[in-house]
């Protein structure tokens, strides 16, 4: 949870966590969440989660990619946020 938004965190056998990307979009201020992946995140990055409507996953190294281009003003405390979270 940051700042109120349940954002969905899915974990890999390799216990990585896995971000809800379009909540993370819509924070991050872009207004295309499929423009903002295609332009600033790895391929590698993004999963597809196995819902019935299947909804996009980004990898850490992918969220730091899109807050790094961000001009939202909750861009900081969401940096904030992902060093937390990186915490062992």
């Amino acid at each position: 949870m940051f700042e109120g938004h349940d954002i969905a965190i899915r974990y890999t056998t390799d216990d990585q966590p896995w971000l809800d990307a379009l909540t993370l979009c819509n924070l991050l201020g872009y207004p295309d969440w499929q423009s903002a992946l295609l332009e600033h995140c790895h391929p590698a990055g993004i999963l597809f989660g196995d819902d019935e409507i299947p909804q996009p996953f980004i990898s850490l190294d992918n969220l730091q990619r899109l807050t790094t281009h961000a001009v939202s003003p909750q861009t900081r405390r969401l940096h904030h946020w992902l060093r937390q979270l990186q915490r062992p």
